[in-house]
């Protein structure tokens, strides 16, 4: 069997908070299964709220269960070790269509026979990569991002897993100045001024 996991920013962090357009980084935790050298298919997606913006900077790596980001047992090579594609398409959100990003990390037979060979405290595979809150996020509402495994054995069996729901969020007001007379009217080149107050 599989098990999947999700954070963002830290290991067992679930909920994070960040500016808009500020970049954060998602890690995918899966685990090892036995016979994983054997296996026929090892696949991670990852398919972004259309809040989210895909940045990149994916890495593949193994790492010890408890060991922070960063500290990895072995880092996988895209094109000899595993297969990245990221794809665009359309989630329909209310009567509009958004653009969304899926990712999907795909171990080769090499990469599955060098994650099985890592010795160390309950070896996790890790995949890891950065995004950011787009402009048009509702301000103060929850981001969820969530991932899903798929892991094929040696004998055909599928084992399929979805992990957590982990989110971020962006706190702020949103600010609009209109005519007095006609609340409809939105005036252009409103200028603000915040006094905060201990």
């Amino acid at each position: 069997d599989v098990e999947i996991g999700k954070d963002v920013n830290e290991i067992g962090n679930d909920h994070d908070t960040h500016d808009v357009g500020q970049i954060h980084t998602w890690i995918i935790r899966a685990s090892i299964p036995a016979g994983l050298s054997t296996g026929l298919r090892y696949e991670i997606t990852d398919t972004l709220n259309h809040q989210l913006t895909y940045v990149g900077n994916v890495k593949v790596s193994v790492s010890e269960k408890d060991a922070e980001v960063g500290e990895d047992l072995l880092v996988l090579r895209e094109g000899e070790d595993y297969v990245l594609t990221v794809t665009e398409g359309t989630v329909p959100v209310g009567e509009a269509e958004e653009e969304m990003i899926t990712l999907k990390v795909a171990l080769t037979a090499t990469g599955m026979a060098k994650a099985a060979a890592v010795e160390g405290e309950l070896p996790e595979l890790r995949v890891c990569f950065d995004a950011f809150i787009d402009e048009d996020a509702v301000l103060g509402t929850e981001i969820p991002n969530q991932a899903h495994i798929r892991y094929e054995n040696n004998v055909g069996i599928d084992f399929e897993r979805d992990s957590d729901i982990p989110e971020v969020h962006t706190g702020g007001i949103s600010l609009v100045k209109v005519d007095a007379s006609n609340r409809s009217r939105r005036l252009s080149g409103a200028k603000f001024t915040l006094n905060i107050k201990n």
